[in-house]
């Protein structure tokens, strides 16, 4: 093998590993952005809810809505981020 044929190959070996930390980070993100509130962040109500999210997300929250999930109280919290994605958080209720 000559020197241009070692060149390409790593060349091509970097750019695959570049390739490689960069859907590997953004698989991290994904997951670490879509995780719920912890359970110890419960609400009271829907404005308990959107205070919580608020302050972990650092954004404006623009909605909640209210739903179940196996008969527990779930608030779902839409929040503008300031970079101008949609975030929507999941906040635990406080039990029946």
């Amino acid at each position: 093998m000559n020197l241009m044929h070692w060149r390409q190959r790593l060349a091509s070996t970097a750019s695959n590993d570049h390739a490689f930390r960069n859907a590997a980070l953004g698989c991290v993100l994904l997951m670490v952005t879509s995780l719920p509130m912890s359970a110890a962040a419960q609400a009271n109500d829907a404005g308990a809810a959107a205070r919580q999210a608020a302050e972990l997300t650092g954004g404006r929250v623009v909605d909640v809505q209210t739903s179940t999930d196996n008969g527990d109280t779930v608030y779902m919290v839409k929040v503008l981020m300031e970079d101008g994605r949609v975030k929507v958080v999941s906040v635990p209720g406080v039990g029946p």
